[in-house]
């Protein structure tokens, strides 16, 4: 019984997901088209949900594109770690 409430928290984040999305929401497509202007916003301390909402949206809703911008994030941060040749 231990699974059931798990079970029961998934089908909640999934329904409300579904329920969540908007008429102007974008796919994936769109998202990548704005995504490298969306993390230079975050990285530069600025707030790229404020400029960029319907790629915020997306990204909230969309595991693939959440893990091409948190890549993404990573390369960047590890580039400026490493030392320059």
């Amino acid at each position: 019984m231990s699974g059931r409430p798990a079970r029961i928290k998934r089908f909640h984040d999934i329904m409300e997901l579904i329920f969540s999305t908007q008429d102007e929401d974008i796919g994936c497509d769109e998202c990548f088209r704005h995504i490298d202007r969306y993390v230079d916003m975050v990285r530069t301390g600025e707030d790229p949900a404020a400029v960029l909402p319907q790629v915020k949206r997306h990204l909230d809703q969309c595991g693939c594109c959440r893990e091409e911008f948190e890549a993404l994030i990573a390369i960047l941060e590890a580039e400026m770690r490493s030392p320059s040749p």
